[in-house]
Formats: C-alpha cells, sequence, structure tokens
C-alpha cells in the first residue's frame, strides 16, 4: 500500500513543510504447509513414518517460535521430537517441520488412521499474527498380503 501525505496543518493552521511518501506490505494470508511426506491420505506400511511438512510464508516471515503439531490430542512443540530447519537457498521463509514419531513414543497399528495437525503462525510487524491450523491422515497397512490358492484344488493331482 503506498501513501502519499501531500497536505496537512497543525492545531495552529501550520502547513506541513514536506510531502511524505511511504508504502507498506498488509500480510493477511498465514504461512501455508507446501508438502507433506507421508503424502496426505497414503497409505504406509511402517508403525513409525518420520513425517516431514514443508512450510512456506511468502511475506512476513514464520514465527519458528509458534510451530507445533498436535498428534492423538498432544501438542508438541519444537524440541527433541520436533525439528525445524530453514530453507536458505529459498527467496522467502521456508523450511521443514520434521517429526521424528519413533522417537516420541507413536505406533501406530494395523489399519489405525493417524490425524496430524500442524500449527504455525507469521511474524508481521503491526498485527495479530496470521495461524495456520492444518490437519491431514495417513493410513496404516502393516500386514503383508494373504494368499489364497484358487486352483488347483488342496490336493489335487494334475
Amino acid at each position: 500500500m503506498f501513501i502519499d501525505l501531500v497536505a496537512a496543518e497543525d492545531t495552529l493552521g501550520n502547513p506541513l513543510q514536506n510531502t511524505i511518501s511511504e508504502y507498506f506490505i498488509v500480510d493477511l494470508s498465514p504461512p501455508v504447509v507446501e508438502e507433506v511426506t507421508p503424502e496426505e491420505e497414503q497409505v504406509v506400511g511402517i508403525s513409525s513414518p518420520e513425517i516431514e511438512f514443508t512450510l512456506g510464508d511468502q511475506l512476513s516471515g514464520i514465527d519458528f517460535s509458534s510451530l507445533q503439531i498436535v498428534v492423538e490430542s498432544d501438542t508438541i512443540s519444537l524440541g527433541d521430537y520436533l525439528s525445524w530447519e530453514e530453507d536458505t537457498a529459498a527467496a522467502y521463509s521456508r523450511g521443514w517441520l520434521t517429526f521424528l514419531t519413533d522417537s516420541a513414543g507413536y505406533s501406530w497399528e494395523h489399519n489405525d488412521t493417524a490425524s496430524i495437525c500442524v500449527i504455525a503462525q507469521d511474524s508481521p510487524d503491526y498485527h495479530t499474527p496470521n495461524e495456520l491450523y492444518w490437519c491431514y491422515e495417513i493410513y496404516f497397512d502393516l500386514m503383508g498380503p494373504v494368499v489364497n490358492l484358487v486352483t488347483p484344488p488342496d490336493s489335487a493331482i494334475s
């Protein structure tokens, strides 16, 4: 947003001595999930997968202290099981939020569904942060295939 102040008077009627031109950017969008591994609604074959979110924010940047995930109603902040690595090659605030499910003690069973949410805020200078609260699910298939002999029948002589 561009602002040009070209005329003003103080309470005594004295005019503005110089014009002022300024601009500022209004950020109304929270950070976004650009990618997630395992992918949304993917079927995984291990009980404790490493989960990685790629997060980005184009304007005011990500407030790293706000990064959290919610798993089975547990809120996990950055620390031993949840880490942030900034993408220093990106032209905007971007990075990888990694959750080590095995180290955190999470293990799912065959046919389970895990709902995992990520929370992130941006860091604007002058207004309340915009918050991302994004959830997704992954499914667990931990059993191998089941073989059923169809033909020839059991004990058949051919």
